[in-house]
């Protein structure tokens, strides 16, 4: 098995694409090192492992159809939150926008959709 906690985005698309993991597998994964350094890191605010999940699950079936995969597709990844994500809170940290909710995506959220990265 790969070591899924040294490698590169383009290890991890080779592995994707060779089926040396799933991308369920590889996003699983970095949900469970980021569950045990949390307590210590305070890295993130928000963590949607169900939609990531979703996610990767789609990547694994776009992979099992043998379609065409592009480099970021299914390689879990953060989001700061002052890139606007349609429908989620885009705080950028501050106390004064803590309840504000995007109506929109950002242009580069658009375009990690589009290349089956979210």
């Amino acid at each position: 098995m790969t070591d899924l906690n040294n490698i590169t985005i383009k290890e991890a698309h080779k592995g994707l694409k060779n089926k040396s993991f799933s991308a369920h597998e590889l996003t699983n994964h970095l949900f469970q090192v980021a569950a045990d350094s949390e307590s210590v890191l305070h890295a993130h605010l928000l963590l949607m492992q169900d939609e990531a999940m979703k996610s990767a699950q789609d990547t694994d079936n776009r992979i099992s159809k043998g379609e065409m995969l592009g480099i970021l597709d299914g390689i879990p990844l953060s989001i700061k939150d002052n890139m606007n994500l349609k429908g989620y809170g885009t705080t950028c940290s501050s106390k004064i926008l803590s309840n504000y909710i995007s109506p929109y995506d950002a242009t580069v959220i658009k375009k990690l959709k589009e290349n089956g990265t979210m």
